[in-house]
């Protein structure tokens, strides 16, 4: 049994995905492990990685396979939409945060009449179908924002880490447009991403039934995958990726250090 947190109404929600083509080998099974739960599930994504490649073809082939289902998607020219809408000073370009707020922002005006709360998470964390059904029907919060428990995978998606972390991110919609109101530009400059969204109260939910496989990863989707993230700038990503494909996984990982176990592929995810 699920914990809730009150006599109140019981949880709705609509769901932002926000997702590449560096997601190809998870996109499905996101999308179909939130579809029922969610009242509205809107998928947002570049036309082009934050490198510059271009990933129009994966979008659209998405796009094809998932015709039909309560989704939309909404596709934006990376730089071309921003400089129209936001004066960003060009050394803030390099921050990948900003376009990652900014489409994360484009999904939630998409999506806010739709629910009481929109659950925020990229194209490679991937929901229990039916146990995300089911803490939904059985919570009851009066938090403005939950923290939702993940298991963190690294090299395959077999690779658990030994600790949970808090990506998958649930806000009240009310809350957090009234702050956007207070401050536009909130949506931004959000140095945190997600974790920025958590408004208090916040409730954080230990029940598990969401995968994260961020760094599950062949060699050459792992380099791709530094070249492009928020952090790029902070170590030698690459040379990092080059030695841990020089030998057989040592059960750490390089990100965080964590440890990891052996589990089941319990999505059937082929990288």
């Amino acid at each position: 049994m699920f914990k809730g947190f009150g006599k109140t109404a019981s949880m709705n929600f609509s769901t932002v995905i926000l997702f590449s083509r560096l997601d190809a080998p998870f996109i499905d099974v996101c999308i179909d492990g939130v579809l029922n739960a969610s009242n509205k599930v809107v998928l947002v994504a570049y036309d082009r990685l934050l490198d510059g490649q271009e990933q129009t073809g994966f979008l659209n082939e998405v796009m094809r396979r998932h015709a039909g289902k309560n989704l939309e998607f909404r596709v934006i020219p990376l730089v071309y939409e921003m400089a129209q809408i936001f004066p960003v000073n060009p050394k803030l370009i390099a921050n990948t945060r900003i376009f990652l707020n900014f489409i994360r922002k484009v999904g939630f005006d998409l999506i806010k009449d739709t629910s009481e709360y929109t659950l925020f998470i990229d194209g490679d964390e991937v929901a229990e179908p039916q146990k995300l059904l089911r803490w939904k029907n059985e919570c009851r919060t009066k938090a403005n924002s939950l923290m939702l428990a993940n298991y963190y995978y690294f090299r395959e998606p077999v690779y658990r880490a030994d600790r949970l972390e808090y990506s998958p991110a649930l806000v009240r919609n009310s809350s957090l447009e009234a702050l956007y109101r207070k401050d536009p530009l909130r949506f931004i400059n959000m140095q945190h991403e997600r974790n920025d969204y958590l408004i208090k109260p916040c409730e954080k939910i230990e029940e598990v039934f969401f995968h994260h496989y961020s760094w599950a990863r062949t060699k050459e989707e792992m380099l791709t995958k530094v070249k492009n993230w928020g952090h790029r700038g902070q170590r030698n990503w690459q040379v990092l990726v080059e030695n841990e494909f020089s030998h057989e996984f040592s059960g750490k990982d390089f990100i965080h250090g964590y440890n990891y176990s052996r589990v089941p592929d319990l999505f059937d995810i082929k990288l």
